[in-house]
């Protein structure tokens, strides 16, 4: 077949442009970045893009949050391995990058559902549809519906989704308006919700309000949290995070105007189930990259404890070989007292 699937992101991305009537442009992402960043974003205001700046901005950003995504999917799975949805409600859409993240995990499907309110992007996630139909039947199973995420009804149909996910959408709207739309995302919610947020200190503020939100609702923390306890950072300077690598194709490169071949894309989640989590009660989530020393390997967990750092030596050459394959963002289970 020779669906862009088959090639990865960057060989669609120059089919894109390739037949597109505008040029990649960095200067039209770095405007378009600098207003998601503006006050105004932050507060909620509807941002309009053009064709050409919601094309660019989704080469620009679409490989990190693909990235971000696809790790936390993985999350999931380590957690709840059992899991495999057959629908899923993608709540602030964007470009996509949720659904061709979820496509590398879970390819069959029987529903899947797209809310987006920016006509360019609408007009970009009809062609991803389009190109990946070949490739996916699942695709056809996927409805895009134009909705304006601030505005939700919560009188609308009683449709329930096994997988509903907010990636990279608090941060787009006022604190004031976060938990309306929390309320309507925990609605459609039949089993597991994930939240995705920048890795910065309000990515993470945004985190920590849906969390004590869904701890009200009588939700079950999936990960990164190993507990349903009070969180350790909450009020410290620092803030729960993770990272992720990823590749920069030519066009990528060329877009931002970089010479590294890589990016890191850091990243706070939470994923939230209607259910109870099996879970073993000695887990601690590595909130930090291991610091790897002569003889010994520590980490800065998060426990049931709170925050606790953990230090393995040599002498102890089981837990040293397990530690040594460890990552930032990784569990470690303790061992008994």
């Amino acid at each position: 077949m020779n669906s862009f699937f088959y090639y990865g992101l960057p060989s669609f991305f120059e089919k894109v442009f390739s037949e597109a009537s505008f040029p990649v442009s960095s200067d039209i992402f770095e405007k378009i970045s600098l207003r998601y960043q503006s006050e105004a974003s932050r507060e909620g205001a509807s941002l309009s893009f053009k064709k050409e700046e919601a094309f660019v901005y989704a080469l620009g950003r679409m490989p990190a949050t693909i990235a971000a995504i696809k790790d936390v999917l993985r999350r999931l799975r380590q957690q709840n391995s059992k899991f495999s949805p057959n629908s899923f409600l993608d709540i602030g859409s964007g470009p996509g990058s949720f659904l061709w993240a979820f496509l590398e995990y879970f390819p069959k499907f029987e529903r899947g559902v797209l809310w987006e309110g920016n006509a360019s992007f609408l007009d970009f996630l009809k062609l991803f549809l389009k190109e990946g139909e070949t490739s996916f039947k699942s695709l056809q199973n996927v409805e895009v519906l134009e909705k304006n995420i601030i505005n939700l009804s919560l009188t609308e149909n009683e449709e329930y989704f096994d997988l509903v996910n907010l990636s990279y959408v608090l941060s787009e709207i006022s604190e004031k308006e976060q938990p309306n739309l929390l309320e309507k995302a925990w609605k459609k919610t039949r089993d597991v919700l994930m939240i995705i947020e920048p890795g910065t200190p309000n990515g993470f503020l945004n985190i920590l309000r849906a969390r004590h939100f869904f701890k009200e609702q009588g939700g079950f923390f999936c990960a990164p949290c190993p507990h349903q306890n009070r969180c350790p950072l909450e009020n410290t300077k620092d803030w729960c995070h993770f990272s992720v690598r990823l590749k920069r194709s030519h066009l990528h490169k060329r877009l931002k105007s970089a010479s590294l071949s890589y990016e890191d894309e850091k990243y706070a989640y939470l994923i939230v189930q209607k259910k109870p989590v099996e879970r073993n009660s000695l887990e601690s989530r590595i909130l930090k990259n291991p610091l790897k020393r002569t003889g010994h390997i520590i980490f800065d967990g998060c426990s049931q404890k709170g925050e606790e750092r953990i230090t393995i030596s040599k002498k102890t050459p089981r837990l040293y070989k397990e530690a040594k394959a460890k990552e930032w963002g990784d569990l470690w289970e303790n061992e008994e007292e």
